[in-house]
């Protein structure tokens, strides 16, 4: 996949998390021009700044998720400085402060539920939105939108957060149906436990492999399915876990 994407442009939400760098990084080590956003918007300078020290190209944009007339600002101005968007990544957990709470869901309240909803489901939707129409008008397009694995399994304690990205998938599913006929590519990677700048040494119990991954094993992914190679791959969701999706394992 090397420099298949030079002259290519990438936008990458919710980049502040350790997927999203490695994601904006690799990206840019092929060729792309990469548009980075994060919910602190020193964040996305950050990761901008180390492309940039790479020999990339990456520019910094502010993003509020839950915030449908920002996040078309950051549409328009990644386009007016690139040019069209080929590759859009939504990393949806990059988009949270912070997880649930883990309090009982009979007791929670609707504040709780739209401030995750909006950060996760309806920043992905608003985005895509702003994004697809110059890739209709082009013929072309890679949309990758990252979840958990929380989507697919659920996660205890946290049923919005799984509502939310289950609905990511679901949405992925159906553009895909929508927009194939133009060649618009658009597929899921729902992620387990990653391996953390602040916990790297990490395992995890139930992965076949007795560890966490890592951001790039993610990344490398990401690129693949953004790539020409997988130019007949659509409405895909793609776990990847370590395996400890597959239930419970013999010590």
């Amino acid at each position: 996949m090397q420099n298949q994407w030079q002259g290519k442009n990438a936008l990458v939400t919710g980049a502040g998390d350790e997927i999203g760098r490695a994601t904006v990084l690799m990206l840019a080590s092929y060729g792309a021009r990469v548009a980075v956003t994060a919910p602190v918007f020193e964040e996305a300078r950050r990761i901008a700044a180390a492309v940039g020290d790479a020999g990339g190209e990456a520019i910094a944009l502010p993003a509020d998720p839950t915030d449908v007339n920002q996040l078309r600002q950051m549409t328009q101005s990644a386009a007016k400085t690139f040019g069209p968007i080929d590759i859009l990544v939504n990393n949806a957990p990059g988009n949270l402060h912070s997880a649930e709470s883990g309090g009982k869901f009979t007791e929670s309240e609707p504040t709780q539920w739209v401030s995750r909803l909006d950060a996760l489901l309806l920043g992905t939707i608003a985005t895509i939105r702003d994004v697809l129409p110059s890739m209709v008008e082009r013929q072309t397009g890679r949309i990758v939108n990252l979840v958990s694995v929380a989507g697919i399994s659920g996660l205890q304690g946290a049923p919005i957060r799984s509502a939310a990205e289950g609905g990511i998938i679901a949405l992925c599913r159906t553009l895909a149906m929508d927009y194939g006929a133009y060649n618009i590519c658009v597929n899921t990677i729902a992620t387990g436990a990653i391996r953390s700048e602040s916990d790297p040494d990490s395992v995890i119990g139930g992965s076949v492999f007795g560890r966490t991954g890592t951001p790039e094993e993610v990344a490398k992914l990401v690129c693949f399915l953004c790539s020409e190679e997988a130019g007949y791959i659509t409405g895909q969701s793609y776990i990847i876990d370590g395996g400890c999706i597959l239930g419970p394992k013999e010590e």
